[in-house]
Parts: C-alpha cells; structure tokens; sequence
C-alpha cells in the first residue's frame, strides 16, 4: 500500500468513481485509509443525500457514509464537508450519532447547501423531472437548484449545524501550512452534469476531480494524486414506476444479475435492486481523460468468468491508457471487505477459478 504515496504534506489526494457511481468507492476509500503508511490530517467531501459509501470490515460488520467522508471514520481524524456538499442535517446528526463521530471534529463550509421537506416532496411528485430519470429523489437536486436561484438555505442559517460551521479559508490555510488532505467524491463521472455525456439522465452537478477541487476551494496545484474506481460490471439505478434511470451506452448492453450468476445488487440510498451492464471502454476513455488517474481500481473483479477474461479485460484497459497518455497503477478488488484487494493480478485470477466470492452486498 505504501507504494500509492497518496499522503503528502500540502496536498490533496482525490478518490472518484468512473462510471454511474456504485463503483464500490466506499470500500476503496477504506482499504486505502486502512492501509496507508500515515494519516491524512483531515478528508473532505462535496456528499449529499443521495449517495451512500458502504464499508464492509473484515470481521464482517459494516457501515455507511452518506455525509462524511470514509476517511475520517477509519483514521479518526477531522472531516470537511465542502460548499459542494448538499446536507440533509437530519440524516447527517443520524450518521454522526451512529458512527460516534464527534460535532468537533465536523468543519462544514458555510455556504453548504441544506436539503428541507419541500426539496424532498418536490422531487418526489410525479410531474417532476426526478421521477422521469429515476432519481433517488433524496432533494438533492431541488436544494442545489434553490441555492443557484439564492433562494436556498445555507448550513450557516441552521442553528443545529451552528457549532461545526468553519470559516470558509481555514481549510486551505491548513494545506499551504502541510497539512494533507483525502477528497473523496460521490457519484460517477458518467453522471456528471456537463462533462458527463448523459443529460439529462445524469445528477444536478459534475463528478470528477477539477469540479470537486473547486467545490473545495482547493487551487489546482494542491492536487497530488488521483485514484479512479471502476466495476468490470457498471451500474445504473433502478428505474421506478414512471421513470428510466437511462440508457446503455453505444458499446455496452444491459444484462442481468442472473446472467452473471450473481445475487442481485441493491442500491446504499433508495434500496431499489440495480441495473447491471457490460463495460464500456469508451465511458472509461473518457474517464481516464477528464481525471488522469495515477491509479485504477477495478472492483467486482470476482463477477469475471475465468482467468482468460480477465488477462483480456486488463489488456483492454491498458489499451485505453496508452491511447489517452496515462500509466495509471492497477489494484483489483475481489470481495466487499477490506482486504479483498491486491495489485496481484495472479492472485485475482485464483480467486475467480475457485470462484468463493459470490457477492451483492451494497457499495
């Protein structure tokens, strides 16, 4: 793990999934945290309600983030939730409350957008555009438009979140003073806003490395190193009565959990059962171009078939890094625990031939 180098004095490393999110960035951020040779002095995020990061320990528990970076949880230090993030301060007082993670420990940009009841019964109604493209419907949408129109409100006017709002320059006078930074981002780059390629089947903002930076307020130089996850088999969420989460890409199709010999997955946040889709390598060239990763994680390794599929699939990847100018490293995961990940592709294919990790939980 040591070889990552992704805690550096100064800097910002920046964990960001590739495709529609649920790429099992959770678990990553976790193994990373886990194993790293030091800690980061603080983690930060541009999270909402929308997304959940689960993270499956060895001894078999759990947790989930939906507001706090996984970072802070397994390192036990300091979190930022960025003027990105979108807060739904119920759920956020649950999470903290759950994880036993201290409010002095919380440093929330004041210009935060907050999720109300109306952001959530908005979404939800049958008119709107959150039903039409599947939407968790979770507000997040509705409280960022709010925000854009200056009508939302920020987490500086919630008296329950007063006592972790932080002055909006601290965090950067931290780094320029050494300290060092984990940003996690939730989502995909395939559901990204502009860059995305999808709208209107996509989120309400951008979901890669540039965009997250700058929710932060963190200066392009600030960034060290980028590591991008991506699944052998991308997601969507699963559509509801009256909408369609989007379609296939032009060089994937969808399949079936059965067809893959897999239990079925179901999403973190609205418990709806996914849709499940062959790679796309054009989706992961554009990935790589917008995020240059120093390193790829590829999850889900054990949904292969067979040691030749795999050798074939990395073959591949590696074709796109040599066309899009990157050399990013390669780490495979194999299972939804923490240790269920090695740089050893060798390793990776015994594990497909034994075939012992038949596995859906959430990610």
């Amino acid at each position: 793990m040591n070889n990552l180098d992704l805690v550096h004095p100064g800097k910002v490393s920046v964990l960001v999934g590739g495709q529609f999110g649920s790429e099992a960035k959770g678990a990553v951020a976790a193994w990373i945290a886990y194993n790293a040779s030091e800690k980061f002095t603080f983690a930060a995020t541009n999270a909402g309600a929308q997304a959940g990061h689960t993270t499956v320990m060895d001894d078999g528990a759990s947790f989930v983030c939906y507001h706090l970076p996984t970072t802070s949880i397994i390192q036990n230090i300091p979190a930022y939730l960025t003027a990105g993030s979108i807060i739904d301060v119920e759920l956020l007082m649950k999470e903290m409350d759950d994880l036993a993670f201290h409010p002095n420990h919380l440093h929330i940009h004041p210009q935060a957008a907050v999720i109300t009841e109306r952001d959530k019964e908005e979404e939800k109604s049958r008119q709107s555009m959150a039903t039409k493209i599947s939407s968790t419907q979770k507000g997040v949408g509705a409280a960022l438009a709010l925000k854009v129109r200056r009508f939302g409100q920020p987490a500086s006017d919630v008296p329950d979140l007063a006592t972790m709002i932080g002055h909006r320059d601290e965090i950067v006078r931290m780094l320029n003073a050494g300290a060092s930074c984990m940003l996690e981002v939730p989502q995909g780059f395939g559901l990204s806003l502009n860059h995305g390629g999808e709208y209107p089947y996509c989120t309400s903002r951008d979901c890669y490395v540039t965009s997250a930076m700058s929710d932060a307020g963190f200066h392009p130089s600030l960034l060290h190193k980028t590591v991008m996850v991506v699944r052998t088999f991308p997601i969507r969420v699963g559509n509801i009565d009256g909408g369609h989460s989007g379609p296939s890409l032009q060089d994937q199709r969808e399949i079936s959990f059965k067809d893959l010999g897999v239990e079925p997955e179901y999403t973190t946040v609205t418990k709806r059962m996914r849709r499940i889709f062959t790679f796309s390598h054009q989706q992961y060239r554009r990935a790589l171009t917008y995020n240059r990763p120093d390193v790829v994680v590829l999850t889900f390794c054990n949904y292969l078939k067979d040691v030749g599929t795999l050798n074939n699939f990395v073959n591949q990847l590696r074709s796109s890094h040599v066309a899009v100018g990157v050399n990013p490293q390669l780490v495979f995961q194999y299972g939804p625990k923490m240790s269920d990940f090695t740089p050893d592709i060798i390793a990776v294919g015994s594990v497909i031939e034994t075939q012992e990790w038949a596995w859906g939980a959430s990610q």
